[in-house]
């Protein structure tokens, strides 16, 4: 078992160390990293990338492996156009490692323990800005309409670079993206200038060297419950779909490209992206030819690829780089290459930073919302992160685990929400184990924490008395609850603080009100008022829904209600309830 950060720290420290990782939906996959290359190659003439390029069929034969970053610009040298003068070519570099500084660690041999300290680091990434405002954005996809008009493209995917400020460190970087999305085409590079860091969801291609898989992604959705897949989406995807399959005839024998997916829908933190699977049987088992051939994947360029490009570098005006180029691997019998969206690249000298966003134009594009699409795509970098933990606290008495079933199921829909790998038969194993630290005549506290990746921490502590009455005072105290988070059980508790300053000061629980002075919950209970014989709750958004309340009101009739913390003189009887603690009743409050 090795710890991700040290890997990190490793590629940190020495030019040429790189990463590829893997995870989908929370779940990591695999790991690849490579250290200490004996060859560095770049190549930034066609001649020269021509036969660079070639020198990669001899790898897929030997045991040596290769990773490779294709800027977008490269596509120049491998399709017929003109150069455009004033574009700027980046160079085509390739690594070269022997075997033995080659590592692969599968699901079961990673260890995410230290990330959350590496997220918590503070705010990294600051005036991050498009170079093209709104009008101009505008301007630039009426540009593209009037191509599409006199049918010299049928789809445009228009990209911006937008540019920002970095002070950090590339290891909190990486563990920030891999927190914030669940993309199975990572990668971190350490190369002499900067470090490529790749959030890439979307796959260019993987082969065998026999059969040959592509994914182009088109069509971005915002993440809710019900999606609908329009026609301009639709048609914006098979378009790209009927260009992969253009290219993939090139190089497949006959007959043998497939459709094997289309318009799927692959779910992701903040959004959905729609997806279609592509496959061919080759001719020829050789990577240099699908580079050749397919290079740059067309879900980056438009329809049809050569005129597109030749568009994209009017209208762009400017190099992309490494973004919408490709960054992957090959060895033995197996390349996977991504199509490097979502990618960063970093300076180390100056610490400023590039990170394109694109989206597909079609005659029925609006600019407001490419433009709005294009920000939703970037959001993950420019947010601030908020590592948490999923969070569950039961109580174990009388030799049994008090509303287990309830708590696993509210664990599990909050991993579904937040994309997290639930496994319930591994909770069930680790509070299993923990009963042997019990005695059956007391009680105890269980902490269950599990992070994005599925590992889960255990702590317990022995209860020494629930009283179902409390003397005490409750601090009423003012917290806006403008996160979705806080309708989940999370170790992320903005309010601990205060909570135990006032503990401190002898309040028993610290009870939260809205900036107008309506109830929301308690730090760590909810809040059941009675009056007249009747039960009622406090009525709010983003508040959790306890465990214990819920149980409490499948059993009485409780009344939802806002309520103001003047009105709290106007009741009989005030409860606190949580499931280790159950419901207590507190004669004090101020």
């Amino acid at each position: 078992m090795i710890l991700l950060t040290e890997i990190l720290e490793k590629i940190e420290k020495k030019i040429g160390n790189a990463l590829f990782y893997s995870q989908k939906k929370g779940k990591y996959l695999s790991a690849i990293y490579c250290e200490n290359p004996y060859r560095i190659v770049k190549a930034n003439t066609k001649s020269e990338v021509i036969e660079l390029i070639s020198e990669l069929d001899f790898i897929q034969e030997s045991d040596e492996f290769a990773i490779v970053q294709i800027p977008y610009e490269i596509g120049f040298f491998l399709n017929p156009i003109n150069i455009p003068n004033e574009l700027e070519i980046e160079s085509l570099q390739i690594n070269f490692y022997k075997k033995e500084n080659v590592f692969e660690f599968d699901e079961n041999e990673i260890s995410f323990e230290g990330i959350g300290e590496l997220i918590n680091i503070n705010r990294q990434i600051s005036n991050f800005h498009l170079p093209t405002d709104n009008d101009k954005y505008t301007e630039n996809i009426q540009k593209i309409k009037r191509h599409l008009k006199e049918g010299n493209t049928y789809q445009i995917n228009y990209t911006e670079i937008g540019e920002f400020d970095f002070n950090g460190n590339m290891k909190s970087l990486f563990a920030n993206g891999i927190f914030k999305q669940s993309a199975e085409y990572c990668s971190i590079i350490n190369n002499e200038s900067e470090f490529v860091i790749s959030f890439s969801p979307e796959l260019f291609f993987s082969t065998d060297f026999s059969q040959i898989f592509v994914k182009p992604m088109k069509g971005t959705f915002p993440r809710n419950k019900n999606v609908l897949i329009d026609e301009k989406n639709k048609s914006e995807n098979v378009m790209i779909v009927d260009l992969l399959r253009n290219d993939l005839g090139k190089i497949a024998k006959i007959n043998s490209v497939k459709i094997q997916n289309l318009f799927e829908l692959e779910e992701y933190e903040t959004l959905f992206q729609l997806t279609s699977t592509i496959s061919a049987k080759l001719i020829k088992p050789s990577i240099s030819e699908i580079i050749f051939n397919l290079f740059p994947s067309g879900s980056i360029t438009g329809a049809p690829k050569i005129s597109s490009m030749k568009i994209i570098s009017e209208i762009e005006n400017k190099s992309r780089g490494i973004y919408t180029g490709g960054i992957g691997f090959v060895r033995k019998r197996k390349s996977i290459f991504n199509v490097s969206i979502r990618t960063a690249v970093i300076s180390k000298e100056t610490k400023k930073g590039k990170f394109g966003l694109g989206s597909g134009i079609v005659w029925d594009s609006i600019s407001n919302l490419e433009y709005d699409e294009v920000l939703l795509k970037g959001k993950f970098l420019t947010e601030r992160t908020f590592y948490f933990e999923l969070l569950e606290a039961i109580l174990f008495e009388n030799g049994e685990y008090f509303l287990l079933s309830e708590h696993l199921n509210r664990m599990q829909k909050s991993s579904k929400e937040f994309l997290f790998n639930f496994n319930v038969d591994k909770i069930l194993s680790k509070i299993n184990e923990l009963k042997l630290n019990f005695t059956s005549d007391k009680k105890y506290k269980v902490r269950i924490m599990m992070n994005k990746w599925g590992e889960i921490r255990t702590e317990f502590s022995e209860i020494e008395e629930n009283p179902h009455e409390i003397r005490g005072k409750i601090k009423i105290c003012a917290s806006e609850r403008n996160f979705t988070l806080f309708q989940h059980k999370t170790t992320f508790r903005p309010w601990e603080k205060i909570y135990v300053r006032n503990k401190n000061l002898g309040f028993v629980e610290t009870i939260f009100v809205d900036k107008n002075g309506f109830l929301l919950e308690g730090a760590i209970s909810n809040i059941i008022l009675k009056k007249n014989g009747k039960y009622y709750t406090p009525e709010a958004k983003n508040i959790l829904n306890g465990i214990y309340l819920n149980h409490f009101m499948k059993n009485e009739n409780v009344e939802k209600l806002k309520i103001h913390k003047s009105e709290l003189v106007n009741f009989d009887e005030i409860f606190i309830c949580n499931s280790v603690r159950k419901m207590q009743k507190v004669n004090i409050i101020e």
